[in-house]
């Protein structure tokens, strides 16, 4: 029971250091900016060549395709305009691929950052408190200063 606790409360701040990641960089406006953009772009799809997407669906399928790179190509544009908005919609996923891996690793760095805290923190108390510890926790405290030593 106390390690389910832990572990969520280990989740719980995990997705307020992602939440803050992602707010720090503004990524969270971007994804919803794209979002709204794809949505409109599915909207364009369908009034600028009806015979091809039949309905919203297959505009959404379209996208899906063009941003995963699939292509099936059971779905091909032939108006100028789609294909533009096409390329668009293609080289736009890239961005946000690539802005969603940054702040990926932002916040793995941001957790490692939080966790070689924590360690020092806790080596600090060790050793503040020498005469108290056990020889159980004399040995967790050389092998942490044995760890900093080492980096």
């Amino acid at each position: 029971m106390i390690d389910d606790t832990l572990d969520n409360k280990g989740r719980v701040r995990s997705g307020i250091i992602l939440w803050r990641t992602m707010k720090a960089v503004g990524a969270q406006r971007i994804f919803i900016v794209y979002l709204v953009f794809l949505l409109v772009c599915c909207g364009v799809f369908c009034l600028a060549e009806p015979e091809t997407f039949f309905g919203y669906g297959d505009a959404v399928w379209y996208c899906f395709q063009t941003i995963t790179t699939i292509g099936f190509g059971d779905i091909v544009p032939r108006t100028m305009l789609v294909r533009a908005l096409s390329v668009v919609v293609g080289l736009s996923a890239l961005l946000v691929v690539a802005l969603l891996t940054g702040v990926t690793v932002s916040f793995f760095n941001e957790k490692m950052r939080l966790r070689r805290n924590e360690s020092f923190i806790e080596f600090d108390h060790g050793m503040e408190h020498l005469t108290e510890l056990s020889s159980d926790q004399l040995a967790r405290l050389e092998e942490q200063y044995r760890a900093f030593k080492g980096r």
